[in-house]
Order: C-alpha cells, then sequence, then structure tokens
C-alpha cells in the first residue's frame, strides 16, 4: 500500500500536477463590498463576479450556487474544545476594509485590531504558507517567509519563490531579519503568532493577521487580498476556483458517496470532520460525510481500532504523514481492519498528498484538490494549473 501511495504520487507528476503542490503546506473579513471597477472573469471562464446593485464581492459563493447538491448539516461537537464553523467565522464579520478596490490610504480591521495602511504594499513578510500562497497566487513575489521549500509552488512560480529571503521558523520567527527587509506589510494569523510577536512587527511595519488557518481559508484569502489592495486579482482567482467547482459538480456521480477522510500520522490516526480546510472543498462538491465524521469540529484523533466507526464512508480519502517513515501507515495499511473498510473493498479509496489535501489551506491547494478529486472518478483536470 505504501508503494501504491508513492506510485500515485508519481503519476501525478505525470499528469501535470506540479511538484511544489505536492509539497505544498498549505491557504479569509466577511460581508464587505466594492464598486466594481471592471467584470472579473478568467479567461475561457462563461462565469462572472458576483454583481449586485452595481457591487461585486469577494465573498464565496454557496455551494447550491455552484451545483453542488445539498449536505446534511453537521452534528454538534461534544468535544470539551470543539471549535465550530460557525465560532471560527465569527470574528471575520468585523475584519475587512471599507476603502474601494484599490484605494489608499486605507484602514483594515482584523484579530489584533486596526491597522492603517498608506500604499498599496509590494514588499510583503509572509509568515505561514497560506499567506505565502495567497501573496503568491495574487501575482507577487514576498521579500520574506519563514522557512519553506520553493519546490512546492507551480513551475512557474518557483523561479520568483527562490528570491525569497528566510526569516526564520514558522515557531521563532526572525524579527530582526525581518526588519531587515523593510517590509510595508507583514501577514500572519493569531493561531501561529502571539501578539507580542504581532507588537513586535506592527511597531515596524504595517501588520494583519487573521484569526488562524485551516476552516478559514477562504475568509484569510479575502483579508490579506484587502490588505494588499489587490482585490481585482482576488476575484479572479476566486472565479478560477469556482468555475472549477462547477464543472466538477456538473461530472460527479450523483448522488455523491458518503465520504471518510482519514489522515495516519506516525503516532495516530486523524479522523478529518467538516470544520476544516478539505471539509469546506468537500461541501462545494457536495460529497456528504459518514456519520462519525459529520461533526461540526476540526478532528477526531482516535486509534486504528476505530477505523470501521470512523472511516467508513464509501468514498476514502487518506493522507500519509512522511510516508516513507510511517511505521503505523504499513501497520494499519496491511491489516485486517483496513482490509474489510467499505472503500477499500470497492476500490474506492483516493490516495491523496497530506501536503494537499490536510495541510494546504489555500486556494491553491483547492485547486489541486478539484482536479486529484475528480481524476479519481475519471473526470479530466478542470482547472489548468499551469496557467496560473
Amino acid at each position: 500500500m505504501m508503494e501504491s501511495w508513492k506510485a500515485s504520487r508519481r503519476q501525478l507528476l505525470a499528469q501535470g500536477t506540479s511538484a511544489a503542490g505536492l509539497t505544498a503546506i498549505g491557504l479569509v473579513a466577511g460581508g464587505f463590498s466594492w464598486p466594481v471597477l471592471a467584470a472579473q472573469t478568467t479567461p475561457g471562464s462563461e462565469s462572472a463576479s458576483p454583481v449586485a446593485n452595481g457591487q461585486f464581492s469577494l465573498d464565496p459563493t454557496p455551494p447550491s450556487a455552484l451545483g453542488a447538491p445539498p449536505v446534511p448539516a453537521a452534528t454538534a461537537s461534544t468535544a470539551p474544545d470543539a471549535t465550530s464553523e460557525t465560532d471560527a467565522f465569527a470574528p471575520y464579520e468585523n475584519y475587512g476594509t471599507d476603502a474601494a478596490p484599490g484605494e489608499f490610504p486605507r484602514v483594515v480591521r482584523h484579530a489584533f485590531g486596526e491597522t492603517v495602511i498608506e500604499q498599496q504594499p509590494e514588499r510583503i513578510v509572509a509568515l505561514d504558507a497560506g499567506e505565502l500562497d495567497t501573496v503568491m497566487y495574487l501575482g507577487l513575489t514576498a521579500v520574506g517567509a519563514v522557512e519553506f521549500e520553493f519546490e512546492r509552488f507551480p513551475a512557474q512560480m518557483a523561479d520568483r519563490a527562490r528570491q525569497i529571503s528566510v526569516t526564520g521558523s514558522l515557531d521563532e520567527p526572525d524579527i530582526e531579519a525581518i526588519i531587515g527587509l523593510r517590509p510595508d506589510l507583514v501577514i500572519s494569523s493569531a493561531l501561529r503568532h502571539d501578539e507580542t510577536v504581532y507588537a513586535n512587527l506592527a511597531a515596524t511595519a504595517p501588520t494583519v493577521f487573521s484569526s488562524g488557518p485551516g476552516v478559514t481559508f477562504k475568509h484569510n484569502f479575502k483579508l490579506y487580498a484587502q490588505a494588499m489592495g489587490r482585490e481585482a486579482e482576488a476575484r479572479a482567482l476566486l472565479d478560477r476556483y469556482e468555475d472549477g467547482v462547477r464543472a466538477l459538480n456538473a461530472d460527479l456521480p450523483t448522488p455523491r458517496p458518503t465520504t471518510s477522510i482519514v489522515q495516519i500520522r506516525t503516532d495516530h490516526v486523524r479522523y478529518y470532520q467538516r470544520a476544516n480546510f478539505l471539509g469546506q472543498v468537500l461541501t462545494d462538491l457536495g460529497f456528504p460525510r459518514n456519520d462519525a465524521e459529520n461533526v461540526d469540529d476540526f478532528a477526531y484523533f482516535g486509534s486504528q481500532e476505530e477505523l470501521g466507526t470512523h472511516a467508513n464512508g464509501e468514498f476514502l480519502i487518506l493522507a500519509v504523514s512522511d510516508p516513507g517513515e510511517n511505521n503505523l501507515a504499513t501497520e494499519i495499511l496491511d491489516g485486517p481492519i483496513w482490509q474489510v473498510l467499505p472503500a477499500t473493498h470497492t476500490g474506492n479509496v483516493l490516495e491523496a498528498p497530506s501536503e494537499i489535501f490536510i495541510a494546504g489551506v489555500s486556494y491553491g491547494s483547492a485547486m489541486e484538490v478539484l482536479n486529484i478529486i475528480g481524476g479519481h472518478f475519471g473526470i479530466d483536470p478542470v482547472i489548468d494549473l499551469a496557467s496560473l
């Protein structure tokens, strides 16, 4: 099974899924809209940006309007530390700006207050992978970022990524190195870096923090696009993703199979529920979840003995962390419980790269997810990733 995972990875590369995407580690303020500058459409797209009363919006389109069949509502989590979608999204209702697209100076409301940005940023430091993806996919090159692998970007972006200076690690950003780059914007999240780090950065450059990565990846994208004043580019990328969702929804099997997400870590098994990055993409595609995973929370950390309850979907997405060194994965995939799961029995298991499907909290990774899921069901790529 481990060799099968590696073979799947090689096949994805051969089909044009970038090595960048296969090593991606990741990528939003709610409700604000702006006067139309120009209709933003992806070349070759039949859809235009949502327009109402002479305004366009960076808010994502609901799954029902993207052709997705409805999915059952998630049940409430009983975990004491549960984080529901509602709780995760709530802070973003107050985030954002009232400025027109591209208009500066502007005030941006975010997790740690308000930041005045005098002019459109060009020298941006990104302190997490989702933030770096946003900068790159909106057509800029960050001047600095915490440790990253440039190979995770599509080939056409890799040369630009090589120009980025490394400013410490995710756990310990190098404040002095960041200051030395003379940024005009720093972006990160309150989950990754606390208010002390924020204060040190904000004392030297305009700094905008989202609440955190994951289930809020669409909200984060919107917030950072506002901070950069690149609303038009953001709308075009959002259109690209949503056009891909529409195309895939038209061709996926109906009804959709119930779906489980299993990530085998080196020391435990994670059963991903609804309030996470991949949960959002699956809802856009109308995939219902099996009962144990149809929960309004991030994930259940369990054991292989619980596979029969938590991984009994008709379609199973399997992600293996550190596949070359994961002894637990070898034990599970060669074990008796795995062999009798419904999806294993019917051959409906998608062996997916963790770096895209689990940690790839960005629209860039979300577009790769669309193509890979489509490929599993015999559907040609719905998004030309090489043109991004």
